[in-house]
């Protein structure tokens, strides 16, 4: 896990052009990533109405400020991070780690 705050985030990184329709380039605070691919846990003080009821964010898991700057102040590399109820996998060799599979699943590798 990388951290850095400030942290811009630019879907130039990506292929779509920040000045394009879809496209962005904005500054957060408290930025984690979570994989090679460019998912991050961040601060997004502006979806905080939206935050655990409807999808806005371009990938990334939006948090409140106050939530964002706890974690980071407290979470280390290699700690886990559960998302669930998005209908996505995991992508193995992504940047993440073998805490995505059960001990049961682990053991049949």
């Amino acid at each position: 896990m990388t951290v850095q705050s400030p942290y811009t985030m630019d879907s130039g990184t990506y292929g779509v052009p920040s000045d394009s329709p879809g496209g962005y380039r904005t500054t957060v605070q408290y930025a984690l990533r979570l994989s090679n691919s460019g998912q991050f846990l961040h601060s997004a003080p502006w979806s905080i109405a939206d935050q655990g009821r409807r999808n806005v964010s371009n990938g990334c898991l939006n948090v409140s400020p106050a939530n964002a700057k706890w974690y980071f102040g407290n979470s280390h590399r290699g700690d886990v991070v559960v998302v669930s109820d998005t209908g996505d996998t995991v992508k193995p060799g992504d940047g993440w780690t073998d805490w995505r599979f059960s001990w049961e699943d682990w053991t049949r590798k």
